[in-house]
C-alpha cells in the first residue's frame, strides 16, 4: 500500500466518492477514506491512473503524452479531440484502404510508364513514316517530270 503524496494522486481521488467506489469495486466508505488521505492500495492508484492519468508511467515512455481522458477517450499529444474505440477501429480499416489505394496507383504509374514508352516508339514510327512519304513523293515527282 502506498500512501497519498502528490498533488497528481489527490486529483485521482477528487469528486464525488460514489463514482469511485463504483469504479474500484470498493464500498462507499472505503472510497471515503482514501480520499481523506488513508494509504491507497497500488493496484487501485494504477487503475485510476490508466483512466485519468498519463500512461507513460505505467506503459513506457513510448506513452509519453498519451492519456485517457474524463470522456473515455484516448487522447494524443497535439492532438485536440480524443479517439474513442469506434474511431480507433475505423483507423485500421482506413489503413487498409490506404495501402490498397498505394498499390492501385504504382499499378497505374507502372501502366502509364509503358504507354508514355509506346507512345514514344509511336511517334518514331510516324516520323519515319513521313520521311518515307515526303521521299516517294518527291522520287514520284522527279520520274513525272522525266517521263513526262
Amino acid at each position: 500500500m502506498t500512501t497519498l503524496n502528490t498533488k497528481d494522486d489527490a486529483d485521482l481521488l477528487c469528486g464525488d466518492a460514489a463514482p469511485l467506489a463504483d469504479y474500484l469495486g470498493v464500498t462507499l466508505k472505503t472510497a471515503q477514506r482514501w480520499q481523506a488521505g488513508a494509504p491507497l492500495p497500488t493496484p487501485c492508484r494504477r487503475l485510476l491512473q490508466i483512466r485519468y492519468g498519463d500512461l507513460s508511467g505505467l506503459l513506457g515512455d513510448n506513452w509519453d503524452g498519451y492519456t485517457f481522458g474524463r470522456d473515455g477517450k484516448l487522447h494524443l499529444p497535439g492532438w485536440r479531440g480524443g479517439f474513442d474505440p469506434d474511431q480507433i477501429r475505423a483507423m485500421f480499416f482506413q489503413v487498409q484502404q490506404v495501402r490498397s489505394l498505394q498499390s492501385k496507383i504504382r499499378e497505374l504509374e507502372r501502366r502509364e510508364s509503358m504507354l508514355e514508352t509506346d507512345l514514344a516508339e509511336a511517334m518514331k514510327k510516324a516520323a519515319n513514316y513521313r520521311r518515307l512519304v515526303n521521299t516517294e513523293s518527291k522520287m514520284g515527282m522527279m520520274l513525272e517530270r522525266i517521263t513526262g
